[in-house]
């Protein structure tokens, strides 16, 4: 979850980039990550990241979910995830 910046915050901006495998089978674990780069012009103090998942769908960090970020810095967190039991309806 990325909180929106408000106009005229350009001091305040994030850019998010997520990446996970492309097909997952039921009960399968598998790894998401979000790299976070800080685009504004000063430090993001106490930064933290959360996921929402598909009903079903379970998460647990693999790491460290509160980081602070330089201008210009990146970082990398990263989830466990766990696909359900049973099939989705729907593709992901």
């Amino acid at each position: 979850r990325i909180k929106a910046a408000q106009s005229g915050d350009t001091d305040k901006l994030a850019g998010v980039k997520f990446h996970t495998e492309k097909m997952v089978n039921t009960q399968e674990s598998f790894k998401v990550s979000a790299e976070v780069e800080n685009l504004g012009t000063v430090t993001m103090n106490d930064l933290k990241a959360s996921i929402e998942l598909p009903e079903g769908f379970t998460a647990e960090p693999a790491g460290d979910m509160s980081k602070a970020l330089a201008s210009g810095e990146k970082t990398t967190m990263v989830w466990n995830v766990k696909a359900p039991e049973r099939e989705m309806e729907d593709k992901i």
